[in-house]
């Protein structure tokens, strides 16, 4: 009898102590689960916050048709693309003066002033370069750009156009003059022939039709190269580049307003041919022979047109005087 209440005294303390372990088992377990549901609360919550910020950036990024940045050395490059017409009422039109004005393509530049900026916009021949506080380190400013391919356009005497017009619009006035670059046709072998070229603007806020375009001092024309710079201060103007075709002193008896510079016989322009075929009826079609400088605002202009491309063809004139097109229409059969 002793050694059975013996057994039983052993097995009732090991089912104390089996209770008590799973007792203890049991709250570290609920202890656990507790802290993971805690945890799993807080990702999700952080998860859900994320998400939301996300969702906020996504929803801007849709109000811009085209973002990209860039980082080259000790500036940053930053294009932003979109309708700005509807957004700015600073941007009506400089161009809205003028008769005629074939627009080829238009965009917005934003700015922050706290660094230096380079804004490209090569597809159509420009390129503007914003020096560290162009504005104030703190704010920022939007500049529109258009490239204009045609117009009534008024050039000082005795130069003819070689590059398109750049309508610039900025928001507000700049503290520091820019870097600005424009695309030009001439084909330059020698610093000597950059002379027979110049910058031209309108006057800050012209809204006449009136308005000539004016020669700007300075300027740098590379040879080897179809790019153009100068620094200018910038607002709400339209530029673009003229070379000089003869000497305005001897062009005419009249007194020019305009300065009179010797003409420096460059080499060649470039030009571009394109041939487009329009369908007029069944079996019959329509060839347009089209021939604009080779500048990429006037390639970007022509290739709205709605027709069926055939070859595009860049050349020179031999004969920049009197040099001419030749199209021979012969039946290859």
């Amino acid at each position: 009898n002793e050694q059975v209440e013996e057994l039983q005294s052993m097995l009732e303390m090991k089912e104390g102590r089996m209770k008590e372990l799973e007792t203890q088992l049991t709250g570290k377990l609920h202890d656990e689960l507790q802290s993971l549901q805690t945890t799993i609360v807080n990702k999700t919550t952080q998860m859900e916050t994320k998400l939301k910020s996300l969702n906020l950036q996504m929803e801007e990024f849709k109000r811009i048709e085209d973002v990209k940045i860039f980082s080259s050395h000790d500036s940053e490059v930053i294009k932003y693309q979109r309708d700005a017409a509807v957004q700015f009422s600073y941007m009506v039109p400089v161009t809205d003066h003028l008769d005629g004005v074939h627009v080829a393509g238009e965009t917005l530049f934003l700015i922050q002033g706290d660094k230096p900026q380079s804004l490209n916009w090569e597809e159509y021949g420009f390129k503007l370069h914003f020096p560290q506080g162009t504005i104030s380190p703190s704010d920022t400013c939007e500049v529109v750009v258009k490239a204009l391919v045609g117009g009534k356009f008024q050039f000082p005497k005795g130069t003819e156009l070689v590059s398109a017009v750049y309508a610039v619009s900025c928001a507000k006035k700049l503290l520091k003059p820019v870097e600005m670059e424009i695309q030009h046709c001439v084909i330059l072998t020698n610093e000597e022939q950059g002379k027979g070229l110049s910058f031209v603007s309108t006057p800050e806020n012209c809204q006449d039709q009136s308005c000539n375009f004016e020669f700007v001092e300075g300027g740098m024309f590379y040879p080897g190269k179809r790019y153009a710079s100068i620094q200018q201060n910038i607002y709400n103007c339209e530029n673009g580049i003229v070379e000089y075709t003869y000497d305005q002193d001897e062009s005419s008896g009249e007194e020019d307003t305009v300065k009179a510079k010797p003409q420096v016989e460059t080499d060649k322009r470039h030009y571009t041919g394109q041939i487009y075929y329009i369908r007029k009826g069944y079996n019959r079609w329509q060839m347009k022979f089209i021939v604009v400088r080779d500048i990429d605002a006037f390639m970007k202009y022509v290739s709205t047109i709605d027709a069926e491309e055939d070859e595009v063809i860049r050349f020179t004139f031999q004969d920049p005087v009197n040099g001419y097109i030749e199209l021979v229409l012969a039946d290859m059969e």
